[in-house]
Parts: structure tokens; C-alpha cells; sequence
């Protein structure tokens, strides 16, 4: 007998992508809505949590990029039956293209949140919760950032559920195409045969359909591999370090000292990097700019 939950509404979300960027809004509005469920809250209000759906962009979305949380707040409510508007008699709430306003929103303390038959589904299973944010981030964030963006929202650790299955020879073709080390610093301790600190990163994000060949592969230390997947640095295409302008602390100057840095690559050009998943970090991942092997401001 099956009793996995349905979640086919949560995997069915539809998405504005612009010229086929990642759009990760609607994720993150559930996933904060879960916290607030965690924490007793059904009714999510817009003006509360407008700061914090603009912080988690700014660090997990796309670089530049404003979203407006209204458009989401509005359009989760036509994904399926899991969220919905709280009843409010404020005036003049949508505007001509049926989308909520900003202004009736915050004037009005609007709140929306999960429906009705959803909440009664999560106060009914006490693991949906933590199901329904695996599945969440598994679908729209790379592995090293689970924790992180779990950490920040106070939800519940992973139950290993991911729905797309990995190729278990992925790292250890990448490690062996890399030579065993970091291909930004040449790390390469081992103990007992078993590489330490040594992790297979995907160029294009697993989560985000990239594939599991060594071509969309890099052998990368833990530190640079969180670096690289949090965006403060990338490979141009001529497979040289750049790095983030904006990345701040005591021990930036020694990640800026890579940049310019060429890669160790591969023996096999066939194991390189290909250009199309490293332009694709460039544009969806990286917190700054790169043309033709540059970052402006560099």
C-alpha cells in the first residue's frame, strides 16, 4: 500500500521563467510559509513577511533581480488547492490585469496562507511538513544549501527524499577526471583511501535539470564548493576563477586573490567544462557579472 502523501500540486507550480531563467518565488513564499506554520501561523500577512521574502531572493535568487512578492502572494492561490486568500473586504484589491496591489495589501494587512484542506492535511501528518520542504528544495536549490536556507527558516532536517535520483558514479568520475583535488586549489587530502573534504559540484544545478556527466562536473573543497554554489565565485569560459565584488569579511581578500586563477582541468577535453553549463552559472547562480571571460568591476 502506497502511503506516500500527494504532493503533485507542489510539484506542479507553474513558474514565470523569463528567457529560461530559474524563478524561484513561489518556493520560497511556501517554504516561508511552512516556517510560520511551524511556529503557529496560518495567516500569513503580507507586510510581515515582505522583508524576509526580499532577503532570501537577494541570496538565493536570481543576482539584480526584485521580485515582487504580490505576484506570488496572489497567483500561488491558481496552483491547485494549497494556498489561498484570507477573506478581506479592502477596496480596489487587484488591478486591471488581476493581480494584487501593493499598496491595498500593506494599508489593509492582507494575509493569504495555505488552504483550508491543506492545513488540515499538515496539522494531520506531522512528517508533511518536512516532506513537503524536501521536496521544495531538492526541485529548486543545489544539496549544500539545504541546510543553510533549513537553518534560516527554523524547518526540519531532510528525510533523504529526493525525487530525482542521482547517478551514484557521478562523483567518482568527477574525482577521478579532476586528479582527486580541488580544481580551484588543488585540496586533495585523503584518508584511509576516502577523499576528505573533497565534493563533486554540479555546474548546472542537479535540482535545476543539470545533468550528471563529468562535462557538468567540478571537483571542488567544501569551502569552494559552497562559495561556488552560493554564487560568490564562477568559471568564465576560458575556465579562469572570478569572483564576486560583493563578497565582504576578513577572509574575502583571499578568495579575491583567486581571480584569474586557471583551473587544473581534466587530462580528457571531453571531462571540461562545457560552455553552456558554465554560462548558465554565470547567469542563474553567479552574484555578480561576467562577459567574455570578465566580471565587471574586476
Amino acid at each position: 500500500m502506497n502511503t506516500r502523501p500527494d504532493l503533485s500540486d507542489f510539484q506542479a507550480l507553474r513558474r514565470f521563467r523569463q528567457h529560461g531563467k530559474r524563478a524561484p518565488y513561489k518556493p520560497i513564499l511556501l517554504l516561508i510559509a511552512l516556517s510560520k506554520f511551524r511556529e503557529g501561523e496560518t495567516d500569513i500577512v503580507f507586510g510581515e513577511i515582505e522583508p524576509l521574502f526580499a532577503e532570501l531572493n537577494e541570496t538565493y535568487g536570481l543576482f539584480g533581480d526584485k521580485p515582487q512578492l504580490r505576484y506570488p502572494f496572489g497567483r500561488l492561490a491558481s496552483d491547485g488547492g494549497i494556498w489561498s486568500l484570507r477573506p478581506t473586504d479592502a477596496p480596489d484589491l487587484r488591478d486591471a490585469s488581476g493581480d494584487l496591489r501593493r499598496p491595498v495589501l500593506l494599508e489593509h494587512r492582507v494575509a493569504a496562507g495555505f488552504s483550508p484542506t491543506m492545513l488540515a492535511r499538515l496539522d494531520g501528518d506531522p512528517e508533511l511538513v518536512r516532506t513537503i520542504a524536501d521536496l521544495l528544495l531538492s526541485t529548486n536549490f543545489p544539496d549544500s544549501l539545504h541546510e543553510e536556507i533549513r537553518e534560516r527558516l527554523g524547518l526540519p532536517s531532510s528525510l533523504v527524499a529526493a525525487p530525482r535520483k542521482r547517478s551514484a558514479r557521478f562523483a567518482q568520475a568527477v574525482f577521478d577526471a579532476w586528479f582527486g583535488a580541488c580544481g580551484v586549489c588543488g585540496h586533495d587530502l585523503r584518508l584511509l583511501n576516502g577523499p576528505v573534504g573533497l565534493e563533486a559540484a554540479h555546474i548546472r544545478w542537479h535540482a535545476m535539470a543539470g545533468p550528471d556527466d563529468v562535462n557538468n562536473g567540478i571537483a571542488l573543497c567544501s569551502l569552494h564548493h559552497r562559495l561556488f554554489d552560493r554564487g560568490a565565485l564562477t568559471i568564465d569560459t576560458s575556465y579562469r576563477v572570478r569572483v564576486s565584488q560583493h563578497l565582504q569579511g576578513a577572509s574575502a581578500r583571499r578568495v579575491h586573490q583567486l581571480v584569474g586563477h586557471l583551473l587544473d582541468l581534466p587530462s580528457h577535453k571531453d571531462h571540461h567544462p562545457r560552455v553552456e553549463h558554465l554560462e548558465w552559472h554565470h547567469t542563474q547562480v553567479f552574484r555578480g557579472h561576467v562577459c567574455r571571460g570578465q566580471v565587471s568591476g574586476s
